[in-house]
């Protein structure tokens, strides 16, 4: 974890996480609580990731930034945890006819495993653990609102209600990290709808409904409940807040720049394909190949009537849907989104469930699976190879259809986190020592917030380049090339040069 630098976001999450807690203090000590209610602050992101790390770092003598990796990698960790559960649910065989002989591979136990690997070798994913303080949670507590509804799911039309309890509880930890986690609602509707009528009897379709609507209701105000004591800002306006969130993060986003094969766009003005061609770009490759293979031949099983509709093929059918619904969403709609995948993170968990789900039945042929574990050792391997080659700015990953990260250089947003700032000022410190110079005035191109922890003793940060004598600059929109000046070091990774120190022109 201590390789990796200060990303961007990082210290606003702490300055988040601080104002949430001063509310609640003086919420506390306020004589007249509706009126302190009301000056409760307006951040557009819910405090379950905010609030917890706030009271660590006022109470632990503990450095902040090591705090902060310690939580974003609990986050990471929950999230593949939770990978490996929602596969472990919808990974049995039944509902496929031309599974083989199962009695050499434990094949339930197969399933989650490949999710995880899977999940772990796709750099834009391990990358982000160790540094993205609002992804990262919200994938983690998506998927686990996806497999509180998975569970209550194979009991549908008509749930017990410990599973109601822990959906909605779920779907509340969800909205506590971003408020669209309140789409599970919606998913609980379709789904029960469609349960209804694939597994309920004609004559008890109005009672079933009943249930349902009464289930789901309950579910929602167990996940509101859960909700409002992480997000101050709906203690104004419960009802309304969420809705203010969405707008206020679409107005905000929409003006920020995004590189795009070699554009510059607003974020709100790019082409629709964005986010599909993203996630095909930074995805090692063989896994859309893999997916696009799997869509073929499940098609080809429905034509033949080899699928039979059973529980396991609907909550699979569920889990498919929580992954494409979002991204449908996205491209037809077109949200603000920039930095690449780094807000779809949330949509990796349940394709790489429905991806094991595919290796999974081809290690149930008879006769193959030493050849198929043979295929996913090599691919596996060469993901790992990658994660360590890119190390500790995995996030860079683009695949062979960018050219790989050299490849995105000029065309693609790369180390837009700013991480790079730390290693840099490294370089800059043995630049200082190997020159004899005790004292120096340095330019960044990024956030001051992520240089400032790690300068040495005798740099000065000075806003522009005629006061500069050193500048650091990260080449993520080619913002190393705005300050002219000769090149003393740089850091590479992957033939990207990710960050570059030039001593600057007078």
């Amino acid at each position: 974890m201590g390789d990796y630098g200060l990303s961007w976001d990082e210290p606003t999450r702490w300055r988040s996480g601080d104002t949430k807690l001063d509310y609640y203090q003086d919420l506390l000590a306020a004589p007249n609580k509706w009126e302190a209610m009301q000056k409760a602050p307006q951040d557009v992101y819910p405090g379950l990731y905010d609030i917890p790390l706030a009271i660590a770092r006022r109470s632990l003598d503990v450095d902040p930034i090591l705090l902060s990796r310690i939580w974003n990698v609990c986050f990471g960790l929950l999230c593949v945890w939770g990978t490996f559960v929602l596969a472990r649910l919808t990974g049995s065989n039944s509902g496929d006819a031309n599974a083989g002989d199962e009695s050499r591979f434990d094949l339930v136990r197969i399933a989650p495993l490949l999710a995880v690997a899977f999940l772990l070798s796709v750099p834009s994913f391990y990358g982000h653990i160790s540094i993205n303080p609002k992804d990262v949670p919200f994938a983690a507590t998506y998927v686990w609102a996806l497999v509180a509804l998975v569970a209550l799911a194979k009991q549908m039309p008509k749930p017990s209600w410990g599973r109601v309890v822990a959906f909605g509880v779920a779907m509340g930890v969800c909205m506590a990290t971003r408020p669209p986690g309140v789409v599970f609602i919606g998913y609980f509707g379709l789904f029960g709808l469609l349960s209804i009528a694939l597994f309920a009897e004609r004559e008890s379709w109005f009672r079933s409904l009943s249930s349902l609507v009464l289930r789901g209701l309950a579910a929602f105000g167990i996940a509101v409940c859960v909700l409002l004591p992480w997000w101050p800002a709906a203690h104004r306006n419960p009802f309304g807040s969420s809705a203010q969130a969405v707008e206020k993060l679409q107005t905000f986003s929409s003006t920020i720049p995004v590189l795009f094969a070699g554009q510059m766009y607003d974020a709100g003005s790019s082409p629709w394909y964005y986010a599909l061609w993203m996630l095909l770009i930074k995805l090692p490759l063989w896994m859309p190949l893999a997916m696009v293979a799997g869509t073929v031949l499940l098609l080809f099983d429905l034509r033949k009537g080899n699928i039979k509709l059973d529980r396991d093929v609907f909550v699979r059918a569920l889990v498919v849907f929580a992954a494409l619904f979002p991204l449908a969403y996205v491209l037809v709609r077109q949200p603000a989104i920039h930095n690449g995948i780094r807000h779809l993170l949330y949509l990796l968990p349940p394709l790489m469930a429905a991806l094991s789900w595919g290796w999974q039945r081809a290690f149930a042929r008879r006769g193959g699976a030493f050849a198929v574990a043979a295929v996913v050792a090599i691919l596996l391997a060469s993901s790992l190879a990658t994660n360590v080659r890119l190390h500790p700015y995995q996030y860079i990953y683009y695949n062979q259809l960018a050219g790989g990260p050299a490849g995105a250089l000029n065309r693609y947003e790369t180390e837009y986190w700013y991480t790079s700032g730390k290693e840099a000022v490294d370089l800059l410190g043995s630049h200082m020592r190997s020159s004899g110079e005790d004292s120096v005035r340095l330019m960044v191109s990024g956030p001051w917030q992520v240089i400032e922890p790690y300068l040495p003793a005798g740099v000065t940060l000075v806003g522009n380049a005629a006061e500069a004598q050193y500048y650091i600059g990260n080449t993520q929109m080619r913002m190393d090339a705005i300050v002219e000046g000769e090149e003393i070091d740089s850091i590479r990774k992957g033939g990207l040069p990710v960050v570059v120190l030039k001593a600057v022109s007078p």
